[in-house]
């Protein structure tokens, strides 16, 4: 029976190879997670959209009630996934470029089809304040971080479907 022992022998290859697939493929996924949320104001969004996940699409009405679920231990996995200390969570607050304090907009609605920006570099660096909406976005002047501070924002969404001619 030496051709059922190659076949038990390949089959074991075979599917240690593809585990071997799976495990690399999980690993350059979480590298592409973690490369998303590399800046202060897009691990802020993360989390924003973590807590609507679980919590009925309803974005935090305050940083303390985001502090609190972030703490719970509830989501301390997925924390890691982007990059966040659950132990120090409160550095999500702070930008690492310019080392301010964040402006988040809490208690906006969450629509999956329009979203908004959520953190906004008070400072920034050589001229150039990041805010974080379904891209990261770079603002060089004060009239366009009003607006959309203000939320007045077309996000990519919203730019793919006028393109293609598809309604909201």
């Amino acid at each position: 029976m030496p051709s059922l022992k190659c076949a038990k022998v390949g089959a074991v290859v075979l599917v240690a190879s593809l585990l071997s697939g799976c495990v690399s493929e999980e690993a350059r996924l979480l590298k592409e997670v973690k490369d998303l949320n590399k800046t202060s104001v897009m691990k802020l969004r993360a989390c924003f959209e973590m807590y609507a996940s679980r919590n009925g699409r309803q974005y935090p009405e305050s940083e303390e009630e985001l502090i609190a679920f972030l703490t719970s231990g509830e989501v301390d996995a997925n924390l890691e996934r982007i990059g966040i200390d659950s132990t120090a969570v409160e550095d999500i607050f702070t930008s690492q470029r310019d080392g301010q304090p964040l402006k988040v907009r809490y208690g906006i609605r969450y629509n999956p089809n329009k979203p908004l920006p959520i953190a906004f570099e008070t400072t920034g660096v050589d001229g150039v304040r990041l805010v974080s909406a379904d891209v990261l976005i770079e603002v060089d002047n004060d009239q366009d971080y009003e607006k959309l501070w203000k939320g007045e924002y077309v996000s990519r969404i919203e730019k793919l479907r006028k393109a293609s001619g598809e309604g909201l």
